[in-house]
């Protein structure tokens, strides 16, 4: 079985698998790269943020790493690789979800994320980051 390809991005604060084989997507942000995260101070740190990726089916074996780079290919997160070996069932897709706690951005801004499998990019998209107003967050 071939490397899936993966081609979608979801950005929440966390997810929760649920009975039936399902996962609720908490504090949803919206799809990368069509997403802006609105933060109300930029020196304050985001409790979590986590990257849903959505892949066809495959087979995905080797070292996994997540690489978040500012505008200016700046390092912000250079997380450590971690084994990963899954096979997707006959015909079913592979998600892939990884959490960053206490990220911290040095400027609004657009940001890359980067994942890589044994050192090599297997998938790439952008989103923004902004401060919001005050009525950003009433809701």
């Amino acid at each position: 079985m071939a490397l899936p390809q993966f081609k979608y991005c979801l950005l929440c604060e966390d997810l929760r698998q649920e009975s039936g084989g399902l996962a609720s997507l908490l504090g949803f942000y919206g799809p990368a790269p069509d997403v802006e995260i609105l933060l109300k101070e930029i020196d304050k740190p985001l409790r979590q943020l986590t990257f849903v990726v959505i892949g066809s089916p495959g087979e995905i074996r080797g070292k996994i790493s997540l690489h978040i780079l500012d505008e200016s290919n700046r390092v912000v997160v250079d997380s450590p690789s971690v084994d990963i070996d899954m096979t997707s069932p006959q015909g079913k897709t592979i998600s892939l979800v990884m959490g960053i706690g206490n990220l911290k951005f040095p400027r609004p801004g657009r940001y890359k994320f980067l994942m890589k499998l044994d050192g090599h990019v297997i998938y790439e998209n952008t989103f923004g980051v902004g401060i919001g107003k005050p009525e950003d967050f009433l809701r």
